[in-house]
């Protein structure tokens, strides 16, 4: 269900967003084996398509930065965004184009919980940013793939490490987390002439 002129689900009252992206994502399937096979030729092992939450495929319509399910669409590897221990939102990739996009909106980062993990930072570790889900894939999941750059610079104002794949994704990442300029409009009162 889908707001008019939206992509994104309308949300009732008492959604339970959690349950509705478990149903969703066990109706839209499991990845198939030709997907599988595509992923384990690339590096990416078994265990990392299944573990933690298993990775699944639909055929989806992309609207910017959004996704919904689509029988006509392009096919997509569905995958979930995990904070907290809990799935919060879904992810659409395009393995052919390398597009990205989340269901609800909601999602910032694959992998967006060892943002926080204190065991990320431990010994000074790093956190570790891909530029695309098949590179945290062959990684183990670990570190993240940023969905959402606008957010970039408040999630990570107190990272003390983030470790690029290289050294233009390193400046990229770097713009990222400037603060967006101020959309304030001041006003300044007339004064009249006495």
């Amino acid at each position: 269900m889908t707001t008019e002129g939206s992509i994104l689900p309308s949300l009732p009252s008492g959604f339970d967003v959690y349950q509705q992206l478990v149903a969703t994502a066990r109706e839209w399937g499991p990845v198939s084996q030709a997907r599988m096979d595509w992923l384990q030729n690339r590096g990416v092992s078994t265990d990392d398509i299944a573990k933690p939450w298993q990775i699944g495929e639909t055929k989806v319509s992309f609207e910017g930065d959004c996704f919904d399910a689509d029988p006509e669409g392009r096919p997509a590897v569905i995958l979930g965004v995990i904070d907290g221990g809990r799935l919060v939102d879904l992810v659409a990739w395009d393995t052919e184009t390398g597009w990205t996009g989340t269901w609800l909106g909601q999602g910032f980062a694959l992998g967006q919980d060892q943002i926080l993990n204190a065991a990320t930072w431990f010994l000074d570790g790093s956190l570790i940013i891909h530029r695309s889900p098949l590179g945290w894939l062959r990684s183990g999941r670990r570190g993240i793939v940023i969905l959402d750059p606008s957010q970039a610079w408040y999630r990570f104002r107190d990272a003390p490490r983030l470790l690029c794949e290289d050294e233009a994704h390193g400046e990229e990442i770097e713009r990222l987390l400037e603060p967006p300029k101020a959309q304030v409009q001041i006003l300044v009162p007339r004064r009249t002439a006495a």
